[in-house]
């Protein structure tokens, strides 16, 4: 799971791109550092004058999306890790954003973590590449479990099993519920059933 993958490279060929890695990584790393630095550089802008934001956006409109604004604020304040931001963490980029800055940084360095496995042994694993039943196992929150932390886990799962949703005897469809065919709520159910609808509606009118 996770191992390095080994290239068998002739020695002339490596030797004749040696020049092109070294100036490869050069570019990259300056890249990543220089994006840091504009980041900062936002961050001081809107804590002068928050008319900043609007500004920003509509100098750099053709060139960064309004969305990734929030992102640009949160590299410069050193609460996402630049090369998070810019090459994502795989299919858990949202889970790593939470976890604290200095282990965001582990995981862009290629840090592997400790997974406990069904069979009790420990591997070490690359989380941005592990399977989503592995990731819940391994994301909690703001950290990344250890072995002991893992180990619970699994039995408390083990325990307490996540029960299957059941489904309601009606749907709500604008303002309106359908009930199925042969239909009896308790009380309890007729309070969920408002509840339910009075969300629907306040979620609608935040939308309007």
């Amino acid at each position: 799971m996770n191992e390095k993958i080994v290239l068998k490279i002739d020695p002339k060929v490596e030797k004749a791109l040696k020049g092109y890695i070294a100036e490869f990584r050069k570019l990259h790393e300056a890249g990543v550092a220089n994006f840091q630095a504009a980041c900062e550089v936002y961050v001081k802008a809107i804590e002068t004058n928050p008319q900043a934001v609007f500004l920003f956006q509509d100098t750099f409109k053709k060139d960064i999306h309004r969305s990734m604004w929030t992102t640009i604020e949160a590299v410069g304040r050193h609460q996402i890790a630049p090369a998070i931001a810019l090459f994502g963490g795989g299919r858990y980029t949202s889970r790593i954003k939470h976890l604290p800055y200095a282990l965001q940084e582990r995981i862009a360095n290629d840090e592997l973590f400790e997974y406990l496995t069904p069979r009790g042994e420990v591997l070490m694993v690359d989380v941005r590449t592990i399977l989503p039943e592995q990731a819940n196992q391994m994301f909690n929150g703001d950290s990344i479990r250890t072995v002991a932390e893992q180990r619970s886990y699994v039995e408390a799962k083990r325990l307490c099993p996540d029960e299957p949703a059941i489904p309601m005897p009606y749907t709500i469809v604008k303002h309106k519920v359908v009930f199925h065919k042969n239909t009896v709520l308790t009380v309890r159910e007729v309070e969920q059933l408002l509840a339910a609808m009075k969300g629907k509606q306040k979620a609608q009118k935040g939308k309007g």
